[in-house]
C-alpha cells in the first residue's frame, strides 16, 4: 500500500509549518523518521509507513487544534493511496 502524502504537505503549508517545526512535533510523539526521509515523504519522493503516516497527522491535527481549529488530516487507515 502506498500511501498519498499529498494531504499532509498540504496541511503542513496551510499551519506554515517548516519541515523542520512538523519533524520535532513528529518527534515529540514518538516518530521514527529522520528530518530528511520526512521532507521526502511529503515530497512523494519516498514511501511512508503507515504508522509514521500516522504520526505525521497526528502532529498536523494537535497544530491545527492548537490554533483552535478542528482535526481535519485523516490517518493512514482513511487515506488515499496511490
Amino acid at each position: 500500500m502506498s500511501l498519498d502524502t499529498a494531504p499532509l504537505e498540504g496541511a503542513r503549508e496551510q499551519l506554515g509549518l517548516s519541515v523542520h517545526d512538523l519533524w520535532w512535533r513528529c518527534l515529540g510523539l514518538g516518530g521514527l523518521l529522520k528530518e530528511a526521509d520526512l521532507g521526502d515523504s511529503l515530497l512523494g519522493l519516498q514511501a511512508i509507513a503507515p504508522v509514521e503516516y500516522d504520526v505525521v497527522a497526528q502532529a498536523l491535527n494537535e497544530a491545527f487544534m492548537d490554533r483552535g481549529g478542528d482535526h481535519p488530516v485523516s490517518y493512514a487507515d482513511e487515506a488515499d493511496t496511490g
